[in-house]
């Protein structure tokens, strides 16, 4: 394999497609199904392929990317008409207690993709089955400074090439920073005050963009390096594609009388949708630790170009009982990341189908 600096001397990547989306608000389109053609053979499709950012080495990977891998391919999936499609029916068991099926394999392949992979071409969309390609790209937590630093030009200019031509771009937290800043995210709300707008990144307070004019919504209060939970409440449309798991009653304790999930939190974007955006908050979040975060979008999803975007403030892949720690957390709160996946992955030019089959139980 070629150096990263061999990689980048010898290689010109072209210039970075045109930012925004043409495509109308999400909720205004009735979702295509899979093919007729493929619903009725009973062919089971290639698994999706989600490249997960490690910004450290092969040797130590990011604990943050870490903990997303785990999400996505050490935790059962609920076993939806959308799963079911790359998954064949033996994979699923019942889950005790509660009236839904449960897929103990993945209906997607993992693999954590460094700096030097994106600046040689790997990040590119998959072409078949075969395909060395990825349809979905993962940022998790970590710094989003530091991310945009060591993607360089280059690194930046392929992840906006990738979304455009219709890859999935899923972002946690400093992902969620990232997304924002390559402008895949151009319709949220900008800052009414003037001035040099303050960012906040995972562990980290106070970053400074060398764009202000583009930045989240993000309150001049310091904010805590420390993680605390917050109340996540869904919209209608929101709870449908990324909580809910077929007919019955909510899901144990992991969901409040109220209806509202809670989730840990550590310096996430404060996002803010206008009307008239593109975008989409499909959930919102308020906590008694600070008033900043009150009625900010906790998950927010938009299309741009053939991609699509979800970027994901809070950490729904590491809240756990009692613990505030970058680990893998609850099970139930870990499903959230992978819909917010296959979410990225029915972009207009990709697996468009998958949004209204995600939540439907398979017929097992």
């Amino acid at each position: 394999m070629c150096t990263a600096q061999h990689s980048r001397a010898s290689k010109k990547l072209p210039g970075r497609a045109t930012a925004g989306s043409s495509e109308a608000h999400p909720s205004q389109h009735c979702v295509p199904r899979l093919p007729s053609c493929l619903r009725d053979s009973g062919f089971e499709l290639p698994r999706l392929r989600v490249a997960v950012f490690n910004a450290f080495s092969r040797v130590a990977p990011h604990p943050a990317a870490s903990c997303c891998k785990v999400a996505l391919t050490q935790t059962p999936w609920f076993f939806s008409q959308a799963v079911s499609r790359f998954l064949h029916i033996g994979s699923a068991r019942k889950q005790h207690g509660h009236g839904k099926w449960l897929s103990m394999f993945a209906p997607v392949r993992v693999e954590l993709l460094q700096v030097e992979d994106i600046w040689e071409g790997r990040l590119r969309r998959s072409t078949g089955p075969y395909s060395s390609g990825f349809d979905v790209f993962l940022v998790p937590g970590g710094s989003a400074q530091a991310d945009w630093r060591t993607l360089e030009s280059e690194g930046r200019e392929a992840i906006h090439r990738f979304v455009q031509s219709g890859g999935g771009y899923c972002g946690i937290c400093a992902g969620a920073f990232l997304a924002h800043r390559l402008r895949l995210l151009d319709a949220l709300k900008k800052p009414a005050h003037q001035g040099k707008e303050r960012t906040l990144s995972e562990g980290e307070s106070g970053d400074e963009l060398d764009e202000p004019q583009v930045a989240p919504h993000v309150p001049q209060a310091k904010a805590s390096r420390d993680p605390f939970m917050v109340n996540v409440h869904f919209t209608k449309r929101g709870k449908r594609l990324l909580w809910t798991e077929g007919p019955g009653p909510p899901s144990g304790e992991d969901e409040l009388h109220n209806g509202t999930v809670r989730m840990r939190y550590h310096n996430g974007p404060l996002l803010r949708v206008l009307k008239a955006s593109p975008a989409e908050a499909l959930c919102s979040m308020t906590s008694d630790a600070t008033a900043a975060l009150n009625g900010c979008a906790a998950v927010v999803m938009q299309n741009s170009g053939g991609g699509r975007v979800l970027a994901i403030s809070p950490h729904p892949e590491s809240t756990q009982d009692g613990l505030l720690l970058p680990q893998p957390g609850k099970e139930r709160l870990r499903r959230v990341l992978q819909r917010a996946v296959l979410l990225a992955a029915a972009g207009p030019a990709a697996h468009s189908w998958l949004e209204a089959e995600l939540h439907i139980p398979a017929k097992c």
